[in-house]
């Protein structure tokens, strides 16, 4: 089925089951005998009437001489030949309402049957159906109908096309319908049909299409299938369909499209199916196939989409895929693929669509991928790639890149400036550094920017303010400095603006009250704008009443000031500071430190090392001196107090077992920071006053840890 088919049934499904269920009202029945009608029998008449007094055909959208003449041959969607009803097509959403009468099995000579797309043509479909022995087209798709497939429909010997897709149809597939050995059409996709598939639909030789994708059948495929030599479409999408796929599909010369996916099929992908010279599409994903992806498949010369991701393959990607000259889309995304990408895959210059994320890929990214000048979407996301990213890729013409996930590293090609068509670029969680490329700027259409989780230094190209279109910039776990350019007020439909966790400085801009549309919910706890952990000046007496800038930041990120690095210059007589969120105090006693001696405290979200079995307590910080000429200071004359305090509700671990703990890179291990002093120090506690203090005689990144286990319990008595 192609894309724009499958659109549309599925467009009219939602429509339907989102639309009222309540019918429009019936219009009252135009009194009309079939006794003054003389061009057909008056059975026939009366089957007429009958569906229009059963489905409000007072209110039909078109009803035409409908019970008006006595001729009706003119009545709309209704052709007589030889005394005798033959065709009766109503059309599309004509706003029949009601159910289809059993009189219906009266039309004995009718030869097509077309009422479909009317969201309140409800009820079964008449057994009495199954009396119309000349019909050919039976088609009652895209309606409301309930209940199960009449098994009399099986004896419609002539029939040719059975739709009857798009329904609320239950219950098992007759096995009957294995008698209609002229049928060329079978369409029962999109319904409540359940149980196995019947094998006797594999005696159904003249059939060229089998739809039975988005119920809830059950079973294996039936090796039957494979019987249907004129078959050209096999769609069994979306059931729950399980056990291998059967060699013999391998057999069915014609067929173009195999469409499997979305079941619980297992075991290895048939090569058989390398036989299938006439494939054009083969989407066998989101099964638990397993085994390696056939070479075999090179053979399928004609396809232009080949699917497979969401499984469990193994193994490299086969390099006769290359052989695949019209292949325009392949998913091999989420499955267990290891080793290369192979360079010949980037002779398919007709590719559109290339999905490689989420398996154990190894390696560098070809650079010939450049060279593939019709790919939309690449993506690459969550594999073991390494190495550069190559300054090729700025060729390319694609709307999305993903790169994310990877071991990249060295620098953002300042070519990934060239892609002008490009709206989603992932960078994100590798190890890239160097700075971001102002060129950036230029990729004016992008709406989806992450760069974040690398080792990204410098400062934030103000270039980046000329993406109108931005939605998302995320910018955060990097090592960025320097000030927040203004220009980023100008990313008017800026809703994510993530900041965090850098070593930005400075003011937060005036510009950023043009930013209305970041998203904050304080309902969620969710803000689109994170300025936490850095270096950012937090104005005095924040946040003052009336400031625009200041009431803004209060809404779109209320806690951002409390998060910030602070710098207090303390001389030989001693001093204090406290970090801006009240946690961490740190009291140097007089001669402890020479003059002008500037102590530095860098909140962190998280310790910066693996804290191994010790449990996190939700407070880490970085605290670093140095004298007036600049030079550091990691040792004290006199021991210097830390003060620490902590939300015990939240903690979810025993006060008692909190401990103040540095990171001791000589040992590659965390420490009790009692440790730094000789002799060592010891812990005051103060239970109730939800604090703790120690002496430390060195600085060094700190962490608050428990070796307890966090349990979140009710509060006890101490």
């Amino acid at each position: 089925m192609n894309k724009v088919l499958r659109f549309l049934i599925l467009a009219a499904l939602l429509l339907g089951l989102l639309s009222s269920t309540s019918a429009p009202p019936a219009k009252a029945q135009t009194a009309f005998s079939c006794t003054d009608v003389t061009e057909i029998p008056q059975l026939e008449c009366e089957a007429l009437v009958a569906l229009h007094a059963s489905t409000n055909g007072g209110g039909w959208t078109n009803s035409t001489n409908w019970l008006v003449t006595n001729t009706p041959s003119n009545w709309y969607g209704v052709t007589v030949s030889g005394g005798h009803v033959t065709v009766l097509n109503l059309g599309w959403n004509n706003g029949l309402v009601g159910t289809l009468p059993p009189e219906l099995g009266n039309l004995s000579r009718l030869e097509y049957l077309s009422i479909y797309s009317n969201d309140y043509l409800t009820g079964s479909i008449p057994s009495e159906l199954g009396n119309l022995s000349h019909l050919y087209y039976l088609r009652l798709y895209d309606n409301r109908l309930t209940g199960s497939i009449p098994a009399s429909l099986g004896s419609l010997s002539g029939l040719l096309t059975l739709d009857l897709f798009c329904n609320q149809l239950s219950g098992s597939i007759p096995v009957e319908l294995g008698s209609l050995s002229s049928l060329n059409d079978l369409k029962l996709s999109y319904n409540q049909l359940s149980g196995p598939i019947p094998p006797e639909l594999g005696n159904l030789s003249s059939l060229n299409t089998l739809y039975l994708g988005y119920n809830q059948l059950s079973g294996p495929i039936p090796p039957e299938l494979g019987n249907l030599s004129n078959l050209k479409t096999l769609f069994l999408e979306s059931n729950q369909l399980s056990g291998s796929i059967p060699p013999e599909l391998g057999n069915l010369s014609n067929l173009e499209g195999l469409l499997l996916s979305h079941n619980q099929l297992s075991g290895a992908i048939p090569p058989e199916l390398g036989n299938l010279s006439n494939m054009r599409l083969l989407s066998i994903q989101n099964n638990r196939l397993t085994g390696s992806i056939p070479p075999a498949l090179e053979n399928l010369d004609k396809v232009y989409s080949l699917k497979l991701s969401n499984n469990q393959l193994s193994g490299s990607i086969p390099l006769e895929l290359a052989n695949m000259t019209l292949l325009q889309t392949l998913y091999l995304d989420h499955n267990q693929l290891s080793g290369s990408i192979p360079p010949a895959l980037c002779n398919h210059k007709i590719f559109e669509y290339l999905y490689l994320n989420d398996n154990q890929l190894s390696g560098s990214i070809p650079p010939e991928l450049g060279g593939v000048s019709f790919l939309r979407d690449l993506r690459l996301s969550n594999n073991q790639l390494s190495g550069s990213i190559p300054p090729e890729l700025g060729n390319l013409r694609v709307q999305w890149l993903y790169l994310d996930g990877n071991q990249l590293s060295g620098s953002i090609p300042s070519t990934l400036g060239d892609i002008s068509t490009m709206q989603y670029l992932y960078l994100n969680d590798n190890q890239l550094s160097g700075s971001i490329p102002a060129t950036l700027g230029d990729a004016t259409n992008l709406n989806y920017l992450y760069l974040n989780d690398n080792q990204l230094s410098g400062s934030i190209p103000s270039t980046l303010g000329n993406l109108s279109y931005l939605n998302s910039l995320y910018l955060d776990d990097n090592q960025l400095s320097g000030d927040i350019p203004a220009e980023l007020g100008n990313l008017g439909d800026l809703q994510f603006l993530r900041l965090n966790n850098n070593q930005l400085s400075g003011a937060v801009p005036e510009s950023f009250i043009n930013l209305t549309d970041l998203y904050a919910n304080p309902s969620d706890g969710i803000y689109g704008l994170d300025l936490d952990y850095n270096a950012l000046t937090v104005p005095a007496g924040y946040p003052v009443a009336g400031n625009p800038l200041q009431e803004f930041l209060l809404g779109k990120d209320p806690d951002w000031h409390l998060r910030q690095a602070l710098a207090v210059v303390i001389g030989s007589g001693g001093g204090e500071m406290t970090s801006l969120d009240g946690a961490v105090t740190v009291v140097v006693p007089p001669g402890a430190v020479g003059d002008h001696t500037t102590f530095t405290f860098t909140p962190q979200p998280r310790p910066n090392f693996s804290t191994g079995k010790l449990t996190f307590a939700n407070n880490s910080f970085l605290l670093t001196a140095v004298d007036g000429l600049g030079n550091p200071v990691t040792t004290f004359a006199q021991p210097v107090m830390v003060i620490i305090r902590y939300d015990e509700a939240a903690l979810g671990l025993p006060e008692v077992s909190l401990k103040l703990y540095y990171w001791e890179g000589a040992a590659s291990a965390w420490l009790d920071a009692a440790t730094t002093c000789d002799p060592v120090g010891e812990y005051t506690r103060d239970l109730e006053g939800n604090m703790f203090s120690l002496e430390i005689c060195h600085l060094s990144e700190f962490a608050v840890l428990s070796g307890a286990s966090r349990v979140f319990l009710p509060a006890v008595l101490r």
